[in-house]
């Protein structure tokens, strides 16, 4: 059974080194509109071929997906675009990208992983904005990678699916730079 609206279970330290379902959900949802964007611009034959890639990645995901949730294990993709599920504890080292979507930050948990697993000038990503993501913003900063916080994402998806359902391209930097400061104040 799924919760009501605004109730959470409690987040236990078993829960805070995996990924939800929704938060899986979300990560496919971004890989999704990322992998859409990146077909528009391409030419049909090579549409083609990255359509039938992203449906074997899709397919890969949902398994690991599943088989994450049912081990209580964490959902990761490595540069080859293998899906792997293993323990967040020896996930590997010197990543390019680091997102964080697990509940860590919503709790004002630790960060769930090592400092190695970011590669110096490599970006790390808070699924979180605002005040919640500052600690792992500043973690990420301590370990030599650009952090942010997922303000900028939740603009940019807003904005594109504004694009597609109304056709009409929004200019996302006012929006941006006004929830920043409302953020901030």
């Amino acid at each position: 059974m799924g919760s009501v609206a605004g109730s959470q279970p409690p987040l236990t330290a078993s829960r805070a080194a995996g990924f939800t379902l929704l938060e899986i959900l979300v990560v496919l949802v971004i890989l999704s509109i990322a992998a859409g964007l990146a077909v528009v611009a391409l030419g049909s034959d090579t549409r083609a071929s990255l359509r039938r890639e992203a449906q074997r990645f899709g397919g890969a995901l949902e398994y690991a997906a599943s088989r994450a949730q049912m081990r209580n294990e964490t959902l990761g993709v490595d540069a080859a675009g293998r899906v792997v599920a293993a323990p967040l504890v020896g996930c590997g080292e010197n990543f390019d990208v680091v997102v964080n979507a697990t509940a860590t930050s919503v709790a004002g948990a630790a960060v769930p992983v090592a400092g190695s697993v970011l590669r110096h000038g490599g970006l790390a990503v808070d699924m979180m904005y605002g005040p919640a993501a500052a600690p792992f913003v500043a973690w990420a900063a301590a370990h030599g990678a650009s952090g942010r916080d997922g303000l900028g994402m939740l603009v940019e998806q807003a904005a594109e699916a504004f694009h597609l359902w109304r056709g009409v391209e929004p200019d996302t930097a006012p929006v941006l730079r006004a929830l920043r400061a409302r953020i901030a104040a």
